[in-house]
């Protein structure tokens, strides 16, 4: 795992894969705010990436592996 330190308004980019600068498949995430604790994250990401908490996206998981359990979802 990359740990990266990062203060109020700087970012962290995934480029994507054409690699060329300001490409619409690149991923930046910014942090706008810090307050005791929490940290807001902004995030900008084409439209055909899914972003999700993590916690949203493992019950997304566990719920797509229960159909596939019970024959209800096309693998």
């Amino acid at each position: 795992m990359l740990h990266l330190s990062r203060k109020e308004g700087e970012s962290i980019v995934f480029p994507g894969r054409s690699l060329r600068p300001f490409d619409d498949d690149q991923i930046e995430i910014v942090v706008l705010d810090i307050v005791g604790d929490k940290v807001r994250l902004g995030i900008d990401a084409p439209d055909a990436i899914e972003v999700y908490r993590h916690e949203v996206w493992r019950g997304i998981r566990r719920d797509e592996r229960k159909e596939r359990e019970h024959g209800n979802l096309n693998s």
